[in-house]
């Protein structure tokens, strides 16, 4: 597994990085382009988050990237491999950009919640699900993001949280949380705490 952290050179006129920065469809178009080719044994699991304000790409990979392959779009990439260990009840702050939605008529649908309590209600079952428990969660902003491959809401959590479940909590690392993770959600970034 790796990690990277792209930064993106936007001084120069590159007319796909900026639709690709406000469109996620493209994005994960452009970040597939630094994997292998389905021919090559494709891309395995990638998960990325893009941060607004900095304009930079941080990717959870089951391959290792070329970043190189994006030309000129690329200011600088850091590419390193990414083997965490954790254990149980260790503290950690997190952030990360979800999709919460619950499935409606019979599972085939997907609907967004957009009532704060049931925001938070929906990440407190993930992380349930995924082997830590919340404490202290925040919402740090939410929108909507229409690409043609449909409409997705994404609301940015923060906070702290405790590990209960070491091996579901790494599965969660590794492979991201709820849906919409080609689009951007997903990728739980955790940090010690000072």
């Amino acid at each position: 597994m790796y990690i990277s952290k792209v930064e993106f050179d936007i001084t120069k006129r590159n007319m796909h990085l900026f639709m690709a920065i406000s469109d996620t469809y493209r994005m994960h178009k452009l970040i597939s382009k630094a994997f292998p080719d389905k021919k090559d044994g494709g891309c395995g699991k990638i998960l990325h988050r893009l941060e607004d304000r900095t304009i930079t790409l941080f990717v959870v990979s089951e391959k290792k990237p070329d970043w190189t392959k994006l030309g000129y779009a690329v200011k600088d990439a850091q590419c390193k491999e990414f083997d965490p260990v954790f254990r149980q009840g260790e503290v950690l702050k997190f952030k990360i950009r979800a999709n919460p939605v619950i499935r409606s008529n019979g599972g085939r649908k997907r609907e967004g919640l957009f009532n704060v309590d049931e925001q938070i209600n929906w990440l407190m079952r993930q992380a349930k699900r995924c082997g830590f428990e919340i404490e202290a969660p925040r919402i740090n902003s939410s929108r909507m993001n229409k690409t043609k491959k449909g409409t997705h809401l994404f609301v940015d959590f923060m906070g702290f949280l405790k590990i209960i479940d070491v091996e579901k909590f790494t599965k969660a690392i590794r492979e991201g949380i709820g849906s919409a993770k080609p689009f951007g959600a997903g990728l739980l970034c955790v940090s010690k705490v000072a």
